[in-house]
């Protein structure tokens, strides 16, 4: 009879202990969740865009010649400076101090068009080939002027079969994404896909400092040909601010990511006349 008792009692403190433990282990999960690290520290050897030659930094010029025939902005809104020997890409965003703005904005609406801010260009570094993933890395410092009521875009990742269709509203396959922050300055991407015409995707409350320098890092995985498996990664100053899982890309058979989609500006009109200044790309492939 007494071991009967000892053994009833035995089997109940086990029974206690485990939910103990499993209650525990749930409260655990819900504080912590996975650490996954920068993707620049896991993926190999990358390219850098290069903005200066030995000391001498590229002009506006030398740079529109390095680059595809989708470009604007970098001969009227850019230049590159250079620093204790790093080069960066400065852009002048917002109206800028040019009386004849004004008569080109209303030329522009004659024509159909409207003033593009910034600069835009896209890069197809060649390490990206037959690569099923990436990991874009790049500095950003906003001017202490900067005007964040208004939605801007920063550079990132792409991968389509044809460059000509970046700027089309909707795509058939393959995939864009755009840094950048919204109204209010909260930092985030915006996604373009067969199943998106332009997904804004937050990153968990974070907002833009201004005046300082930050450290961004995207990491962009393809998804399974008709699955809704890729990944796409932001970190920002060394902590992961997004992580968006379970999408879908548009990648089909043999398809590749294909480089950066550098658009630096204001989205919408009404934004200040501000200062960006971004470090040279790094795209690392795998």
């Amino acid at each position: 009879m007494k071991n009967a008792n000892l053994n009833t009692v035995l089997f109940n403190a086990a029974g206690i202990g485990l939910v103990v433990f499993l209650g525990g282990y749930m409260v655990y999960s819900a504080l912590h969740t996975e650490t996954v690290a920068q993707c620049s520290a896991r993926y190999g050897d990358g390219q850098q865009f290069s903005l200066q030659k030995g000391e001498e930094a590229f002009s506006p010029i030398d740079l529109q010649a390095r680059l595809p025939s989708r470009e604007w902005g970098l001969l009227e809104n850019a230049r590159v400076v250079v620093d204790k020997n790093s080069a960066f890409l400065q852009v002048a965003v917002g109206p800028q101090n040019n009386p004849d703005d004004t008569k080109n904005d209303e030329d522009a609406e004659e024509n159909g068009k409207h003033r593009r801010d910034g600069v835009g260009f896209i890069w197809q570094p060649h390490n990206l080939r037959g690569t099923h993933s990436g990991c874009l890395t790049y500095r950003v410092f906003l001017s202490k002027d900067f005007g964040l009521e208004q939605r801007g875009t920063l550079p990132g990742l792409y991968g389509i079969d044809n460059a000509d269709h970046v700027d089309v509203p909707a795509l058939e396959k393959g995939f864009i994404t755009r840094l950048g922050w919204d109204r209010g300055g909260f930092a985030g991407l915006t996604l373009k896909s067969p199943q998106s015409v332009g997904m804004w995707i937050p990153a968990k409350g974070y907002t833009w400092p201004v005046n300082r320098w930050v450290q961004v890092e995207q990491e962009v995985v393809l998804n399974t040909p008709n699955k809704s498996d890729g990944i796409v990664r932001l970190w920002m100053d060394g902590a992961l601010r997004l992580e968006h899982k379970s999408l879908n890309l548009g990648a089909s058979d043999g398809m590749a990511l294909s480089g950066v989609v550098s658009d630096v500006g204001y989205s919408e009109a009404g934004g200040k006349s501000a200062r960006v200044t971004l470090s040279a790309f790094v795209v690392q492939g795998q």
